[in-house]
Order: structure tokens, then C-alpha cells, then sequence
């Protein structure tokens, strides 16, 4: 996982092709735990993971999980509920995100809400996925950026492989 974690300005490939993806799966580093999906909702857990791929447009990053459902906060309060996933298969300039990397307590990759509301005082942008723990769940909401924001993304997909050997990154420790 050091790869995925030395600050790349892109550190995934983007889908194309919906019918063929690269899977990520997606890790807290504060938590060291995995991003899984349970009843539509983003949790954390220790062993358990869903895998997801990202697609790219003009405002950001679109993050769907493998079964082609968009990650959105658009049912969640910010405050008590984790992050959701909605039907859908198009990319589009809702729901996006932007990423960045962050050297802080905890480096690693943010997640950082794209400001796509009609009504910014209730828009999330500068919202971050962010890791809590709330009535013995682990969840992902949206919060102020701190050490609970940053995750990792790892691939064993060869196109991924083939990404970072591509940033002059050396896979076989040479």
C-alpha cells in the first residue's frame, strides 16, 4: 500500500468502460479499516470490503461501487448519518468529488465534497469523507477535514499497476 500512498495528483485510474472497471478498494488510514457498503450506507470494517471505481468529468470525480451504485451525501444529515449510494450508472456532474493528498497526523487521500447545490447554505463543499464512530458503527460521513479524512485506494488490477509504473513509481523495490 506505500504506493498508494506517496501523494500522486491521481491516484486511480479512471473507468471508461462501465462493463469493465478498475476496482479500488478503499481504506481509512486513521482506522486502518475498509470501506464497505451495508444497507446502502458507507461503513468501515475490519476484513470486509466493497470494491469501487471512479469515473472522471468537467466538475470532479464520480465514485460508484462495483455494482454500479453513485456514492452521494444527498440522504445524509452530515452529522448522523454515514455516506449513501444511489441506482444509478452515468457519470455525471452531481455527486462528484475532488482529491488531494494530505501529509497531515495521518497522509493519505482525501475526499472532498464538490459544491453541486442549488442552495449553497445547505451544500456540503469543503465537506470530507471523514471516519466516525457512533453506537458501536464505524461510518463514513461528511466532516471538517482532520486525521479521520484521509484514505488509501489499492488496486491488484494491472491497469492500475500499469498507472503507477507510469508515475515513476518502482513495483519491485529495484
Amino acid at each position: 500500500e506505500y504506493w498508494e500512498n506517496i501523494g500522486l495528483p491521481e491516484p486511480v485510474v479512471y473507468t471508461t468502460a462501465i462493463n469493465n472497471p478498475v476496482l479500488y478498494t478503499i481504506k481509512n488510514v486513521r482506522s486502518d479499516l475498509t470501506v464497505y457498503l451495508k444497507n446502502s450506507y458507507l461503513y468501515l470494517e475490519e476484513g470486509v470490503a466493497t470494491k469501487f471505481y471512479f469515473t472522471k468529468n468537467e466538475k470532479g470525480v464520480n465514485i460508484f461501487s462495483e455494482d454500479h451504485r453513485c456514492v452521494t451525501d444527498y440522504f445524509s444529515d452530515y452529522i448522523e448519518n454515514p455516506l449513501c449510494v444511489e441506482k444509478t450508472t452515468a457519470s455525471s456532474t452531481q455527486n462528484c468529488w475532488t482529491m488531494g493528498f494530505s501529509y497531515q497526523s495521518y497522509p493519505g487521500y482525501y475526499l472532498c465534497k464538490v459544491n453541486d447545490s442549488w442552495d449553497a447554505m445547505q451544500d456540503s463543499q469543503y465537506k470530507y469523507w471523514n471516519q466516525y464512530k457512533r453506537n458501536n458503527s464505524s461510518f463514513v460521513g461528511l466532516y471538517d477535514l482532520d486525521g479521520g479524512s484521509t484514505f488509501l485506494f489499492a488496486s491488484a488490477d494491472q491497469r492500475h499497476i500499469d498507472h503507477l509504473v507510469n508515475n515513476g513509481l518502482n513495483i519491485n523495490g529495484q
